[in-house]
């Protein structure tokens, strides 16, 4: 994670350092999921996470952070 002008970002590198057309800008809940899953939070203390900061559900802090990490894995820059 790296911070480019105002943006938090995230670059995949798998081989292609060239190419920045992977970058992920992380939202300020992105921005805290990532901090949490690199230092190796379950999906639980992620969504715990973001009910104690954001006024959302339960149903929808457990959708956000299973949607964060499919996008991550989908773009190869986390492993389940």
């Amino acid at each position: 994670m790296n911070r480019i002008a105002d943006k938090t970002v995230v670059v995949p590198v798998n081989g292609k350092l060239h190419d920045l057309s992977g970058m992920i800008v992380l939202t300020e809940s992105g921005k805290l999921l990532w901090n949490l899953l690199v230092r190796g939070a379950d999906e639980e203390s992620m969504k715990q996470a973001i009910l104690d900061e954001y006024d959302v559900d339960e149903n929808t802090a457990s959708n956000d952070v299973k949607e964060f990490i499919e996008k991550l894995t989908k773009l190869d820059v986390f492993e389940k």
